[in-house]
């Protein structure tokens, strides 16, 4: 009897943890049609930027340089909401919450 490897599918995704090796095994092409959180300040929108890693000699490989997002409690019209802001952000909110 041959046996099949295990394939996630997508909505299987949220069931493994971040560094689970079975969620490596689902495929690119799967993994961005399923979006588990936006790397985007719900505030001010500021989102992840490309540049490059430059090595001592010069070499040049792409890398991103990702926002610094912190779970906060931030005054969103005059109610207090609990949101995904960068620390710029959270710095500027006047909640009076830590």
């Amino acid at each position: 009897m041959v046996q099949s490897a295990f394939v996630p599918s997508v909505m299987d995704l949220a069931c493994f943890p971040a560094g689970s090796p079975d969620r490596a095994r689902v495929g690119r092409s799967q993994r961005s049609a399923f979006q588990i959180m936006a790397q985007k300040c719900e505030l001010c929108g500021k989102g992840p930027q490309y540049g490059h890693n430059v090595s001592h000699s010069k070499l040049r490989t792409n890398r991103r340089f990702l926002p610094n997002l912190q779970t906060g409690h931030v005054l969103i019209g005059g109610k207090l909401v609990k949101a995904r802001v960068c620390t710029r952000c959270l710095r500027r909110s006047t909640s009076g919450r830590p």
